[in-house]
């Protein structure tokens, strides 16, 4: 909406506002009371509180059937439209007494406006009433609650098994994520806070053998399609929240501990470019938590691909620990971090005793 359409929108609202003041005015000079509230004001009043629910539920239709299209992308895993289902189900649940309410609202303003020799109708307490206006919401609230908890054990508890399930790692830290992948032993190796440091991104632990053959990829994670893949996700920092939103997934970061989701891809990259006519379309792992000022430019490039071209890409990638030709070399290990944590600690002990005998 340019600037012309607010100057039309104010100025339309100045001339109601004075086309009002005239006809009060008009009213003052034939004698009449305008403070007084008569029938047919309130009639009026009635009929524009009918017509403003109508048009207001006639917007909300409208807006409903116009940007639905932005509400979530189209889903690219296997339980995505056990997600889409239960939304459209709770947006039913939700919308009906959303439109009767409103009717109900608007109906009784325009039935029963008052006029002279019309009384209101006095109910101090009526137990039957609140009793089904208390019980209706309850059992249709419940019965919500069971399908969203059975829809989320199918998701998050599938029926692959542990085996035929790949495993990535991910990372988040102010304001990137990075993502590993097991080498040739199909083992994460063990990491450690001590260790974040330099070119050692994910606190990798070189004692740890398991971990000289990890794969680390600094903002870009690839995955097959039609494989179940369990992400675990670790913060370096402060809380993140690792969104999906093409394969509906979503899950916190949180700083001491590990989380994880699994989810089955289903369509690759190029399906999805071809699906929405979009040569530039890519998937991304988003940050869906306000985690600092740069929180917006935390993002991952997915790509979803055939599986020999996944193998293709992991294979072209070099291990995280191995002599000279390592990827990512190793800063300290956890013996050596922990003697240098021990000697600060010491250093600053010894400061404190200084400064006692000073004083």
């Amino acid at each position: 909406m340019g600037v012309l359409h607010y100057i039309v929108i104010i100025l339309g609202l100045l001339a109601g506002w004075k086309v009002i003041r005239v006809y009060e005015l008009s009213e003052e000079l034939r004698g009449s009371d305008t403070e007084e509230v008569t029938t047919t004001d309130n009639r009026w009043n009635g009929i524009l509180m009918l017509v403003m629910m109508l048009a207001f539920l006639a917007m909300a239709v409208y807006e409903v059937f116009t940007y639905q299209q932005f509400l979530l992308p189209p889903a690219s895993s296997a339980h995505g439209p056990e997600i889409d289902q239960l939304l459209f189900v709770s947006f039913v649940i939700i919308g009906i007494p959303f439109v009767a309410c409103h009717l109900v609202l608007g109906w009784f303003a325009f039935a029963y406006f008052m006029k002279d020799g019309r009384e209101a109708y006095y109910i101090s307490h009526n137990n039957r009433l609140e009793f089904i206006w208390t019980a209706i919401p309850t059992v249709v609230l419940f019965a919500l609650i069971f399908y969203g908890l059975a829809v989320w054990d199918s998701v998050i508890a599938p029926t692959q098994k542990e085996e035929d399930t790949m495993v990535v790692e991910v990372l988040g830290k102010q304001f990137q994520w990075v993502a590993r992948y097991p080498g040739d032993d199909g083992e994460l190796g063990g990491v450690n806070y001590r260790l974040f440091e330099g070119t050692n991104s994910m606190g990798l632990d070189v004692e740890d053998t398991s971990a000289h053959d990890d794969i680390v990829i600094l903002g870009e994670m690839h995955l097959p399609v039609n494989k179940t893949v369990r992400i675990q996700f670790r913060s370096q920092d402060v809380i993140h929240s690792a969104y999906l939103p093409h394969f509906r997934v979503q899950m916190n970061c949180v700083p001491g501990m590990s989380t994880s989701f699994k989810f089955t891809p289903v369509k690759t990259t190029e399906d999805m470019r071809e699906e929405l006519s979009n040569e530039t379309f890519d998937y991304y792992l988003l940050c869906n938590k306000i985690c600092g000022a740069a929180h917006y430019t935390m993002k991952m490039l997915v790509v979803v691909e055939p599986e020999e071209d996944y193998n293709k890409w992991l294979g072209e990638q070099k291990v995280f620990y191995a002599g000279e030709e390592s990827n990512i070399a190793p800063v300290e290990t956890l013996a050596e971090a922990e003697d240098i944590s021990g000697e600060e600690e010491s250093t600053d002990e010894e400061s404190v005793e200084a400064e006692k005998t000073k004083i």
